[in-house]
């Protein structure tokens, strides 16, 4: 028998109140250095200070969220060293998927094709980082390595927040695009170990646009002050 809706157990409200802020951090809603108010939070989700509190702490352990005594917490900025700590990281760990997935890599090659072709259409930042961030899940999904995609998956959730940020060049999407036809054709052609250099290439290029992005944000209010 299925269950209804009402039958099924709720989510505990401090999980419910960090996917909830970590959505609005990863959209771009709430952001980067500004302050997160618990007590606004708490009464716009209708639940207490509590979870608001507990979910706030997990942000703050995971990278998103930075608290300063007596003054609450805020979204963590984005700076040039994370973005060059994290696109190696989640670069490598995808090549060792791919190294792992063996012969059912090429079984993706449609999926791959598809969601690359929805990215090159695509008109809004938010949904394009959304679809950059599909297309390599599905490039590792063949991968069984529960503790690998694990681990992935919280780096995702970081490099998601530098994309958001340098995607608003709309000319970078297209760029994506181009590279991920690239690797679908080494996909298609069982070119593993050219594929894995590649891919890392590709990353790097994502962390420099990235980093290009962040010291242009930080020189123009520096040029604003002098004018």
């Amino acid at each position: 028998m299925v269950k209804s809706q009402a039958d099924r157990p709720k989510k505990p409200r401090g999980l419910e109140a960090y996917e909830i802020i970590l959505n609005k951090i990863l959209a771009g809603e709430i952001q980067p250095g500004e302050a997160i108010v618990e007590a606004r939070l708490a009464n716009t989700l209708g639940i207490s200070r509590t979870p608001v509190r507990e979910a706030l702490y997990r942000l703050e352990q995971e990278g998103f969220a930075t608290s300063t005594s007596g003054a609450g917490f805020a979204v963590s900025t984005l700076d040039e060293r994370e973005a060059r700590e994290v696109y190696p990281l989640i670069a490598g760990l995808e090549v060792i998927a791919i190294e792992e997935s063996g012969p059912l890599l090429p079984t993706i090659v449609d999926s791959l094709v598809s969601v690359n072709e929805k990215l090159s259409e695509v008109k809004e930042i938010v949904e394009g980082v959304k679809l950059d961030s599909l297309w390599h899940d599905t490039l590792i999904s063949c991968c069984s390595n529960n503790r690998l995609q694990s681990w992935v998956s919280t780096l995702r959730r970081t490099v998601y927040r530098y994309e958001t940020f340098y995607m608003s060049d709309t000319a970078l999407i297209s760029e994506s695009v181009r590279q991920h036809n690239a690797l679908i054709e080494l996909v298609r052609t069982g070119q593993i170990n050219v594929l894995g250099a590649e891919l890392k290439r590709h990353y790097k290029f994502g962390m420099e646009a990235a980093v290009l992005k962040l010291a242009q944000h930080v020189k123009q209010p520096l040029l604003n002050k002098l004018h």
